[in-house]
């Protein structure tokens, strides 16, 4: 080990990292620090050992290692940018040392201006902003901002004053570079979210909230810079009429998923008629499924009402420049055997369970032909077929479409096809909803603070 060159011992540091690291001593990178002189000077000498932290800040005992410890971290990623996560754990005990906690963040303003990306997470975050109103942290270098909420808000906690948002000056006027924003759970609908952070700036929003029709319009319309956004909207009953069309210049890449409920008369293709989106390349729809519960024949309204009238489609649809789509519904493969989108190359398509009735899956003929005047070197190059629960159909509909793949992609050049069969919750894997820095508090909150290592 002695004749080990450093870059050696740093390779292997750096593979020795866990995924959420934390300022404790039996874990790495400090624990590196105490094999050897080797290891040690290895450590000490690797900046990227250090470019990430995690806290749990759950009692006082937590709070008074941090100090100190976060001190120490920062000063071994030298001028190496930081990703910076702070999460309060639930509890009462973190009652003792509230009064605490502005000083402790106050103390590390120095080492702020290395922190590129900013994490805030508790059950309910709103709940311990606070801590951070009157804290002078230099946050010109921030690039992105993640708040997590370990739960929804609900009507209780609607109801209480301190579901408001304080004002964060540090946040709303000191971060001229923070363009991409991450919100798990309630945020934007309650009260002080529109001053939060300068929405105008932004290129990338990423919400999990489920948004009534006419927030998201709002929230589309704060962010005027907006290039790549993801969102899930309710399902308002009635649709709301007369609300005004908007532009959006900049949006290239949008995922919009509709959480819906029995009886609903619009699918989410009525929502994307509200928006203009000039530039959109990448566009993926979806819904917020509990179909094991539904009745076929509400699905099948509920999917197909947007199309009663099949001229009435939404221009996002028509967009010239859209190069990807992702989606669930047999309308979207409709509107593509029409010719649209001409500049399509990559298509991920999300067949829907067959439910009771196989019928009720996904029109296999009608995609095949879509395929065939679609593919080719100017054409579709790039197509995901993911069915789920198709087991449940009869098996020559998939005999039928592994038969006509096949037969395309011998025939076609430069044209790929891969069909695959999918659980349950593939939509989550096919429309990748971001739960916050690779789930940024997996592990660390309610019911599981031992995984937490021992400082």
């Amino acid at each position: 080990m002695r004749r080990l060159p450093y870059d050696i011992f740093r390779e292997i540091a750096l593979y020795s990292l866990p995924e959420h690291p934390f300022p404790t001593r039996n874990q790495a990178p400090f624990s590196l620090c105490q094999v050897s002189a080797a290891w040690r000077a290895a450590g000490l000498s690797t900046p990227a050992l250090w470019s990430t932290l995690f806290l749990n800040i759950r009692d006082l005992h937590a709070l008074k290692v941090y100090e100190k410890r976060v001190l120490k971290w920062f000063g071994h990623a030298k001028a190496c940018s930081i990703s910076f996560y702070i999460y309060f754990t639930p509890d009462d005990t973190i009652l003792d040392v509230t009064n605490s906690i502005p000083s402790m963040l106050e103390r590390w303003a120095p080492l702020m201006p290395q922190v590129k990306h900013l994490g805030i997470g508790s059950r309910r975050v709103t709940a311990v902003l606070h801590h951070f109103a009157n804290v002078a942290w230099d946050l010109r270098a921030l690039e992105t901002l993640e708040l997590f909420n370990q739960r929804p808000c609900s009507s209780k906690d609607y109801a209480s004053g301190e579901r408001l948002i304080p004002h964060i000056p540090m946040l709303s006027k000191g971060t001229p570079n923070l363009r991409s924003v991450m919100i798990q759970n309630d945020f934007i609908m309650l009260r002080g979210a529109e001053s939060f952070v300068p929405w105008a700036q932004l290129t990338h929003l990423f919400l999990t909230e489920i948004l009534l029709i006419e927030d998201w319009l709002s929230v589309m319309t704060l962010c005027t810079q907006m290039e790549e956004g993801e969102f899930l909207v309710d399902e308002d009953i009635p649709f709301p009429l007369g609300l005004p069309r908007s532009t959006h210049t900049y949006l290239e890449c949008l995922k919009l998923r509709l959480a819906y409920s029995y009886g609903m008369d619009f699918s989410i293709l009525d929502v994307l008629k509200l928006v203009d989106l000039p530039r959109l390349r990448v566009l993926a729809l979806g819904h917020e499924d509990h179909a094991a519960n539904d009745d076929p024949a509400t699905v099948k309204h509920r999917l197909f009402a947007a199309h009663r009238d099949p001229d009435d489609r939404p221009r996002v649809i028509l967009a010239p420049g859209l190069e990807g789509v992702c989606a669930q519904e047999d309308v979207i493969i409709k509107a593509l055997s029409e010719g649209l989108a001409p500049r399509l190359r990559t298509l991920r398509i999300f067949a829907h369970r067959p439910l009771d009735d196989p019928s009720e899956a996904v029109n296999v003929q009608l995609l095949l032909e879509m395929l065939k005047t679609r593919c080719g070197p100017d054409g579709l190059q790039d197509v995901d077929i993911i069915a789920d629960c198709w087991p449940d159909a009869p098996r020559s509909r998939i005999g039928e479409l592994k038969a006509g793949v096949e037969s395309l992609v011998s025939t076609a050049s430069g044209f790929s096809v891969r069909l695959s069969l999918a659980s349950d919750d593939s939509w989550d894997w096919v429309v990748l909803v971001r739960v916050l820095a690779h789930m940024l508090f997996k592990g660390v909150g309610i019911g599981q603070s031992g995984i937490i290592p021992d400082l």
